[in-house]
């Protein structure tokens, strides 16, 4: 359970203090090279926590989009749907009444911005995903 949380940990540091970010980057990917898949789901559950945690205390889009950044830099990526559908809702609220073309509109202005994070544009995600 070391690598589990030296992983969680390195994600902390890493939102912390931004030029640690290429070391924590770097460290992830030396660990995450070196696990079994039991020890990659427990990274996964922590790193999701970690996120939720986050995202309970973001207020704007662009604090959602920043964690989603960040994470990608690190080469991690949300595995859980209660992580994916509280950033979807933060970023495409429930409470706002949309007409069908604000609702579309508003749904590729996200998409649009999520390509950033494409394994395409050097991020960690499949465009099924996005």
């Amino acid at each position: 359970q070391i690598v589990d949380r030296s992983v969680n940990l390195l994600v902390d540091l890493a939102f912390e203090d931004l030029s640690k970010m290429s070391f924590c980057a770097t460290t992830i990917k030396t660990l995450l090279q070196e696990i079994n898949l039991p020890t990659l789901k427990r990274i996964e559950s922590l790193v999701s926590q970690n996120v939720n945690d986050r995202l309970k205390n973001v207020t704007t889009d662009n604090e959602v989009y920043f964690i989603l950044k960040h994470l990608s830099d690190l080469g991690l990526r949300l595995t859980g749907q209660k992580e994916w559908m509280s950033c979807m809702f933060q970023l495409i609220p429930r409470d706002i009444d949309y007409t069908k073309d604000q609702l579309f509109n508003r749904v590729f202005e996200v998409r649009d911005f999520m390509d950033s994070f494409s394994r395409v544009s050097g991020g960690v995600y499949s465009n099924s995903v996005i």
